[in-house]
């Protein structure tokens, strides 16, 4: 079974947007992560064990499962723990700490999220965006006792981490975002652009550039006489522009693959100039308006893309009733 030195392939990180209040975000992370490792309560209020270390600072938290929490859990009598399990196991924990901590790995899973650290990267009336680092434990048997990693249990750990991970970003309802919006947008608060101009821009710049190179792949030119002798008309230069480009297309296509392409919303292309060039942060209705249409067109041009000419189909047709 093959080992390897590479244990930096074992940090999870994530770049997530949730919809929560940076005010209240501690709290809620520190809620469903007590969700995932419940504290340890015997008859009530006579013994009560976390199992984590939590702090929180300005712009970042951080979350480290405790040992002992580990070492109790994984020796109580069950189901009904007593007070006095509950202490005599604490006491032999912290009574010979050196040795429980040499031992760990026997009583705590590989694949455990030992260390969360939270980065606050941006936060605005829609929520957070964070990035998540996570240290399995499989991470600290190796960074300890230099150790190699074993690719079988690098793969077990790094499954059962994920999923502890997904457990823990659906209860925040949390949506991945892509790392490079994200390290840019930290950067963009004083401009007071927020991520629906980022989800606008994309999907709006998107609607031209999938046009363009569909059009291309199928052999449609879109220069301005190619325009003119599809459309059968004059251009005057104050009207030449993508419009005309999008009208000839869908024409084309229409005349090609017999696939009609949905006209864009005037509402848009007007919305496009001021997203684009003038910084118009977009509304939350307004921003999901254009995702919605630029999806549609997508999953259409992908027909178009996939599509074989009915005029080729056709002649071939005709051929062959001539035989």
């Amino acid at each position: 079974m093959s080992e390897t030195d590479d244990i930096s392939s074992l940090i999870f990180k994530r770049t997530l947007h949730v919809p929560i209040a940076k005010k209240d975000l501690f709290e809620t992370i520190k809620n469903e992560l007590f969700k995932l490792f419940p504290p340890i309560n015997a008859e009530p209020f006579y013994f009560y064990q976390e199992a984590w270390h939590h702090f929180n600072y300005e712009e970042h938290m951080n979350f480290g499962l405790k040992l002992e929490y580990f070492y109790i859990i994984s020796n109580l009598p069950i189901p009904n723990p007593q007070v006095r399990d509950c202490l005599r196991l604490r006491t032999e924990y912290r009574k010979n700490t050196r040795k429980m901590i040499a031992n760990k790995s026997s009583y705590i899973d590989n694949g455990y999220p030992y260390d969360i650290y939270i980065y606050i990267l941006k936060d605005d009336e829609s929520g957070c965006d964070i990035e998540i680092e996570c240290y399995p434990f499989l991470y600290y048997n190796i960074v300890e006792f230099k150790g190699k990693i074993n690719n079988l249990e690098k793969q077990n750990a790094l499954l059962t981490c994920e999923r502890y991970l997904k457990s823990l970003t659906t209860g925040l309802k949390a949506k991945e975002i892509d790392r490079t919006e994200s390290d840019v947008a930290k950067f963009t608060k004083f401009l007071g652009i927020d991520r629906n101009w980022m989800s606008a821009a994309y999907a709006l710049q998107l609607q031209e550039v999938s046009i363009f190179l569909v059009a291309q792949k199928k052999g449609i030119s879109l220069k301005r006489e190619d325009v003119k002798s599809i459309l059968h008309r004059r251009i005057k230069d104050d009207e030449w522009g993508f419009d005309l480009q999008y009208k000839a297309f869908t024409k084309e296509v229409k005349r090609l693959y017999n696939i009609e392409i949905s006209s864009l919303p005037r509402q848009l292309r007007k919305m496009r100039q001021e997203v684009l060039h003038e910084g118009y942060n977009p509304k939350d209705d307004e921003t999901k308006l254009t995702i919605s249409v630029t999806i549609a067109l997508l999953k259409q041009l992908k027909k178009v893309y996939e599509a074989e000419k009915v005029a080729t189909n056709n002649f071939a047709t005709s051929e062959e009733n001539l035989k």
